[in-house]
């Protein structure tokens, strides 16, 4: 089992024993939202990024604010950052684990990855 970070830093917040979460396919997160599978995507991007062109029904919580935001018992997570730089997913992820009522795994190679695969996004 390869261990990833103990500690990871991600927007000034401190993550300790943060652990790589589970990473689903762009495929694999269509077929859930297909099938009606209940999933809160949470686009961890700029607010300004969001606006610009999202996965159909995220919500954008930045991720600097995911370890301070009190959030509802949200169910299965995927978490979704721009996949073209440093994997703030991850520690997005790992935040949100620890919240009660969270399962939050990670949409691999993010926003790139879903428009280049889906093509279906809010542009």
């Amino acid at each position: 089992m390869k261990i990833r970070h103990l500690l990871l830093c991600l927007g000034g917040a401190l993550f300790v024993g943060a652990t790589a979460a589970h990473a689903l396919t762009p495929t694999e997160l269509q077929a859930l939202l297909d099938r009606g599978e209940g999933v809160t995507i949470v686009d961890v991007r700029s607010a300004t990024l969001f606006q610009k062109g999202t996965v159909p029904g995220a919500i954008n919580v930045p991720a600097a604010l995911i370890p301070h935001k009190q959030l509802p018992p949200l169910g299965r997570v995927v978490v979704c950052d721009d996949g073209r730089g440093p994997d703030i997913a991850t520690a997005a992820a790992a935040a949100l684990n620890r919240k009660p009522g969270i399962l939050a795994e990670v949409l691999a190679g993010g926003f790139a990855a879903w428009e280049t695969m889906r093509g279906v996004s809010t542009k």
